[in-house]
């Protein structure tokens, strides 16, 4: 994969079909020292492929506001506004993204960057842990591996990837994320095996499910070369509106937003973007994480709210048994979810389970809330 660099403005291709999406990959350039910039800010690189629904990789749908996070002052600037655009490199070129979801490709990209150790080699057969958990069949490892950017074409002492593990223990799941995130099925191994002949050869647990999607499978690299990659891709790919949309095409962006529950449903994961953490969002995180109370309990509090807001002294930090939200809580929980997210497609509600985990991105960390779920709006 080798996608030249060019300061030129990016110009999207025709979608195949009328059921296709496309997905944004962080991407890392190999043997590439020179760190490219604009203004000196460190340039973040995407590729944007296509990518059929019986074919996706597993991706995390972003949901955010095109605009300011929280609300602005009336009659101040407002540093979000449609003028101020912020520059990020899309297939080689140029793209131009609202500060908001600039904000939130850096925090999102702070948290796949693969760890330096991800790749280490274990044991006398010199295998990966990808490799490891392809071999013991453990799915949730693979994924995590592949979410942290493990690289996939890695190869032990015998020339066998993860690829030629899964498929000759017959593990078809594996087999085809694996495929599905780009695994080359024509690598061979030190005995010139592919992983269709490790697998015809094992004949281990679900063998004929295995072989079959791998005689089915369409690879693009069928002369069974395995060439060094110039780039590589980093961490799982993300669905975000404004990007994977052509928004200058109507008769596509019509047509992607009537998939839109399909696409946030498919997702792996939903990463809601709340905007850049302030004084307020940790304690606010820290309350929503903890185990909530019966509806019961909260009397006291919110009575203790409304006495605040009628201009009474009190104590904001003062809890007790029958006091289970300190007002300085209800504040900063207050501040949280006065974020604006998009909520043309989705909304957050307590206690109803739909589509996706629920992810909230922050500067340091990403916290799931146990009482939050996506639900149709």
């Amino acid at each position: 994969m080798d996608i030249p660099f060019e300061y030129k403005t990016f110009e999207y291709d025709a979608l195949p079909s009328s059921t296709c999406i496309r997905l944004l990959w962080p991407i890392k350039r190999l043997q590439d020292p020179e760190q490219r910039s604009i203004n000196g800010v460190p340039l973040m690189e995407f590729l944007l492929e296509p990518s059929e629904p019986d074919r996706c990789p597993l991706y995390h749908a972003l949901s955010y506001t095109w605009g300011n996070p929280k609300e602005a002052l009336t009659g101040s600037s407002d540093e979000y506004s449609v003028q101020h655009r912020h520059v990020i490199a899309v297939n080689g070129r140029l793209f131009y993204v609202g500060k908001n979801l600039y904000e939130a490709l850096y925090r999102i990209q702070e948290r796949i960057v693969a760890p330096n150790n991800i790749d280490d080699r274990f044991g006398i057969y010199n295998k990966t842990k990808l490799i490891q958990a392809a071999e013991e069949g453990n799915l949730h490892q693979v994924t995590e591996c592949l979410n942290q950017g493990a690289n996939y074409q890695c190869q032990d002492n015998f020339g066998e990837t993860a690829l030629h593990y899964a498929a000759e223990n017959g593990y078809p799941e594996i087999v085809r994320l694996l495929l599905l995130q780009g695994a080359n099925a024509t690598t061979l191994d030190r005995s010139r095996r592919d992983p269709l002949a490790c697998c015809l050869q094992r004949k281990r647990r679900r063998w004929q499910e295995t072989a079959e999607i791998l005689r089915t499978w369409d690879t693009q690299d069928k002369d069974g070369s395995n060439p060094t990659k110039p780039m590589t891709l980093t961490g799982q790919p993300l669905w975000i509106d404004a990007i994977c949309i052509n928004q200058d095409d109507i008769p596509e962006r019509n047509n992607q937003v009537v998939m839109m529950s399909q696409i946030y449903g498919s997702a792996h994961c939903v990463l809601a973007w709340l905007g850049e953490e302030d004084d307020t969002t940790q304690v606010a995180c820290n309350f929503l994480s903890s185990e909530l109370a019966s509806p019961e309990s909260y009397t006291k509090s919110f009575r203790r709210w409304s006495a605040y807001h009628r201009g009474e002294s009190l104590d904001l930090d003062e809890k007790s048994d029958d006091i289970v939200m300190s007002v300085r809580e209800l504040l900063a929980i207050k501040s949280l979810l006065t974020h604006r997210y998009d909520v043309r497609t989705v909304s957050i509600q307590l206690g109803e389970i739909v589509f996706s985990p629920v992810w909230a991105v922050r500067r340091h960390q990403s916290q799931s809330f146990p009482g939050l779920r996506w639900a149709s709006h």
